[in-house]
């Protein structure tokens, strides 16, 4: 009797880890509403499309629907995912590029290091991306150890994502996230009195005495430039406002510079100076709803150009 009792405890405890496979499966499976729009949009013959994709910064920072309305068009993007690097955003800009419509894509220039973002794979999976495949002709170019470190990482990860089962507990629990994991975001907390963090006009208007290193930049940089003249497509890279480490903001700002005038967002020194007030940020690092306001309608005469 205690034998049966031990093999119906396990025929249950089995069958629910199939349901929880199934529901995982489909949560991953189900389209993103922005996503399947922005897709959609991308593919489009008639009109340019815009992307913005970069970091968190970017998500709190860029907000759409202020751009659409000031600049008279209604297909822009904020695709930002939290966490994201430099290389996370040319995975996808390097599908943008190839796809059949017209469309300009803003990359914020942040640091490259091998960890991805979990909503990259949602990405990817919605737009139909094979990430190995994308991977490896973005760091061809990289020494041949660092193409392993970022190809290793990358199959760590997905076999880790594969097996996880934590969004799957978390539809179970009815849990629903207050944001959403990618694209615009408005908060209204203001959590710092600083504005040590934001950049100064004089690290934008002049280049760095001692420039960090940036190879790896430049090889993203000139294969997205070159892949963008043999399609419909523009790339025009965004320098962040808001830095708490010194050496990332270093190698940001030497990109900024390397980047040739018409590639990329040039900031003016007023309006650098009427970012910095404490009150538009929610963190050291990210713009709280007002920081965004003010930053996009700010943004939008300097993109206009490029629209």
């Amino acid at each position: 009797m205690k034998l049966i009792n031990t093999w119906i405890k396990l025929g249950v405890f089995v069958s629910v880890w199939v349901v929880v496979i199934l529901l995982l499966q489909n949560t991953w499976k189900k389209p993103h509403h922005l996503l399947k729009e922005a897709k959609l949009s991308s593919q489009s013959l008639q009109d340019t499309s815009y992307f913005f994709l970069g970091s968190s910064r970017v998500q709190c920072g860029v907000n759409p629907d202020i751009i659409k309305k000031k600049l008279g068009q209604d297909k822009v993007y904020n695709l930002a995912v939290g966490g994201a690097t430099f290389l996370n955003s040319c995975i996808i800009a390097q599908h943008l590029i190839q796809t059949k419509g017209h469309k300009t894509i803003f990359i914020e220039l942040a640091s490259i290091h091998k960890k991805l973002p979990e909503h990259i794979f949602l990405i990817c999976q919605e737009f139909g991306i094979n990430l190995p495949k994308a991977l490896h002709r973005l760091v061809k170019g990289f020494d041949l150890k660092r193409q392993l470190e970022i190809q290793t990482h990358y199959l760590e990860q997905a076999a880790f994502l594969t097996a996880s089962v934590k969004n799957t507990v978390q539809v179970l629990l009815n849990y629903k996230n207050p944001l959403p994991p990618i694209g615009f975001q408005a908060h209204t907390q203001n959590n710092c009195l600083s504005i040590q963090s934001f950049i100064n006009d004089n690290e934008v208007l002049n280049p760095l005495a001692y420039p960090p290193y940036i190879k790896e930049h430049k090889l993203l940089i000139d294969y997205l430039t070159l892949l963008a003249q043999h399609h419909h497509a523009r790339i025009i890279f965004l320098l962040p406002i808001n830095f708490v480490d010194s050496t990332r903001k270093k190698q940001a700002l030497e990109v900024y510079h390397h980047v040739p005038p018409h590639q990329k967002v040039v900031y003016t020194a007023d309006f650098i100076q009427q970012m910095q007030q404490a009150r538009f940020l929610k963190d050291a690092q990210h713009l709280n709803q007002w920081g965004a306001q003010k930053y996009t309608e700010l943004l939008c005469p300097l993109i206009k150009p490029h629209f």
